[in-house]
């Protein structure tokens, strides 16, 4: 959970604090892990539910469960219109509609340089 401190420097400002909190050999095996997973596996939303519990756990961050079920949320609204091409859906429809004022336009930016 953030502090009002944290909002007011931006979610992408405290995310990159947060990770210099953590173990950076369990954050590379995270992110391996996320890689290795086949395409398959990414349609099934209790995979992803799954896959994000443990990465919290293993990297050691303390996730409330209402952020993952919003997460999970956003997942499904995202994966329910995609096509081949990808999500019909823009990240900022997403980031406004289940991140409202905790996601400012530099993470917003920060998150199109990933999304296709």
């Amino acid at each position: 959970m953030t502090s009002q401190a944290d909002a007011s420097t931006g979610s992408l400002d405290t995310l990159k604090e947060n990770i210099k909190r953590i173990d950076k050999h369990n954050l590379f095996d995270a992110l391996k892990r996320v890689k290795d997973m086949k395409p398959e596996q990414w349609r099934d939303p209790n995979v992803v539910r799954e896959l994000t519990q443990n990465l919290a756990q293993d990297i050691g961050v303390k996730v409330d469960p209402k952020r993952i079920d919003a997460f999970m949320n956003a997942y499904t609204d995202v994966t329910k219109n995609a096509d081949d091409k990808g999500p019909t859906v823009s990240v900022e429809e997403i980031a406004k509609k289940y991140g409202g004022s905790h996601v400012d336009e530099k993470t917003i930016k920060e998150i199109k340089k990933f999304v296709k």
